[in-house]
């Protein structure tokens, strides 16, 4: 099943605390656009989720919460934006701008700052606890760029991040999440 990053870091997390998460008929580009959507979600942002209990706990401490919080600022603020310029046009839910293929500057020195700091880890925050909301949020983001963009020549430069999806598809639950086709070549201008 494969599913947008931004839903797919959300399904892992409800797959790993065993809770079943009901996916209504969702187009992207057309649902949210709807005034029902909008409705629930003004800013008309995917992923969306309603629940009805509320309340999580994020972390153990604040020091491990503050780590993931970095992670997942990180991803959403910097690799995210990168992976939808180089992703979108590929994709084909925006038009080609010559601009777009400046984010690749950008993904390599992500890329390279995630390799880094995988080396010798096998977790963002807490290799004792096992994955975490951050290793979720930019693994999530990471699978997904490779069916649209990190192609096998890329892979191969980034082992330490390979080896981490596959500790993270490892994961008792989240094998069906993380299966997913990659690319051999991406699609070039």
């Amino acid at each position: 099943m494969e599913q947008p990053f931004g839903t797919l870091y959300v399904l892992t997390v409800a797959k790993l605390n065993g809770l079943k998460l009901e996916l209504p008929p969702f187009e992207y580009g057309v649902t949210t656009k709807t005034p029902e959507y909008r409705a629930k979600f003004p800013r008309g942002k995917v992923p969306a989720f309603e629940s009805a209990s509320g309340g999580f706990r994020l972390a153990e401490s604040l020091e491990e919460q503050g780590r993931i919080h970095e992670w997942i600022y990180w991803n959403e603020l910097e690799l995210g934006p990168a992976l939808i310029d180089l992703i979108q046009w590929r994709l084909g839910t925006a038009p080609y701008e010559c601009g777009m293929e400046a984010a690749a500057v950008a993904l390599q020195g992500h890329l390279a700052h995630l390799e880094e700091s995988l080396k010798g880890r096998a977790w963002l925050v807490d290799d004792q606890s096992g994955p975490s909301l951050a290793d979720l949020t930019v693994g999530s983001a990471i699978l997904f760029a490779r069916r649209f963009y990190i192609d096998r020549e890329m892979r191969e430069g980034i082992p330490h991040t390979m080896a981490y999806l596959r500790r993270l598809k490892e994961v008792d639950g989240l094998e069906e999440l993380f299966t997913i086709n990659m690319i051999e070549k991406r699609k070039q201008a």
